[in-house]
């Protein structure tokens, strides 16, 4: 959330003073990786979520595929700003993010300067 809400932020910010630079906000989906591998579950979980996982978690390329396409897609083509999934404009995030106070991606990005040190 906060990283397509920061990639909106950027597009608004950019687009005044760099509107040759595009944003965008890429969810790769549930993938498969090692991040997981210092978490402790007892065997038995394992054993029984392993199937639930194996079909719904995606590949790492399938994952980076979403990278990929926002790297090397057209700009004319993508909207700066937005989020994207499988190609494509995420449309339930993006309807998401359209229902959150409008000032929110300015909060935010006013927040992390102000953590940062920029402010």
């Amino acid at each position: 959330l906060m990283n397509a809400l920061m990639a909106r932020q950027l597009a608004t910010t950019l687009g005044k003073t760099a509107p040759h630079i595009s944003t965008y906000a890429v969810c790769p989906g549930f993938c498969r990786t090692s991040l997981g591998r210092h978490v402790s579950f007892p065997l038995y979980k394992k054993i029984m979520f392993a199937p639930i996982m194996l079909m719904i978690q995606r590949t790492c390329v399938q994952g980076s595929q979403n990278i990929i396409h926002a790297t090397l897609e057209a700009k004319e083509t993508m909207q700066s700003g937005s989020m994207y999934r499988d190609g494509e404009v995420a449309n339930d995030e993006t309807d998401f993010l359209d229902s959150l106070d409008e000032d929110l991606p300015k909060k935010l990005w006013d927040l992390s300067e102000k953590l940062l040190g920029k402010k």
